[in-house]
């Protein structure tokens, strides 16, 4: 399972933790502890523009018009040990930067530096998608597809 964390308006807390499973969304304190939402979540009686929110550690109290820092634990579908006749897809993320000048080199150096390989053949896993941090573009490389340069 994974958690994603995020600021939010106070008033909208209700309708995010009615959008997502019981116990999945938690409030984030001042010292990055959790305390998961466990129960409902009502305008207060008690003070005007707050909400009661029921927590695993009791009640508290938020005004509205402030914002707080959420956190949601997303539950994946899919099973560490499933079974299925299909091709899966698998995606990693490294930042290698250092002196390349090219998408293609920033492919070659990984597949270099962390496989340990300094050619690829068709066979191998070896499609990278190349991403320029500062625009966004992507570019897929294929070291099958053409010869790697020397180092």
């Amino acid at each position: 399972m994974a958690r994603t964390k995020s600021k939010v308006r106070v008033r909208d807390l209700p309708t995010i933790v009615g959008e997502h499973p019981e116990g999945a969304v938690s409030l984030v304190g001042d010292r990055g502890g959790l305390s998961r939402i466990s129960g409902e979540i009502h305008p207060s009686s008690v003070v005007r523009d707050t909400i009661r929110v029921e927590t695993e550690h009791g009640s508290i109290y938020l005004a509205t018009y402030l914002e707080i820092e959420i956190s949601v634990e997303r539950r994946d579908e899919l099973a560490e040990d499933d079974r299925r006749d299909v091709a899966w897809l698998i995606e990693w993320n490294i930042t290698h930067t250092e002196g390349l000048s090219t998408p293609r080199e920033a492919a070659e150096a990984v597949w270099r530096d962390v496989f340990g390989r300094t050619h690829a053949g068709m066979e191998d896993a070896c499609v990278f998608f190349v991403t320029d941090p500062s625009t966004g573009e992507q570019l897929e490389v294929d070291l099958s597809s053409v010869p790697m340069s020397a180092d």
